[in-house]
């Protein structure tokens, strides 16, 4: 199965997935920083994959932390 790659911006979607989850965030107490520090955030990826992929990561994170916690996520591009 070939999934149609459109050119994407990672921060964007890491933003719309935290989106996704903000009620478990908000049940939990949790809360979220972003600190993207990618010079470079552009991908080509399947969009809704790429989005179910962090919500994905985000959920197993918001399940294995019971209390109130700092979820921080970062993306950064490997640099030489």
């Amino acid at each position: 199965m070939q999934l149609e790659r459109e050119p994407l911006d990672v921060h964007e979607v890491i933003t719309t997935a935290i989106g996704h989850v903000q009620t478990i965030l908000d049940e939990r107490g949790g809360n979220y920083i972003l600190i993207f520090l990618a010079s470079n955030s552009d991908v080509s990826a399947n969009e809704s994959h790429l989005t179910n992929v962090f919500v994905n990561v985000i959920e197993k994170r918001c399940k294995v932390f019971t209390q109130c916690a700092c979820y921080r996520y970062l993306y950064r591009k490997y640099q030489k």
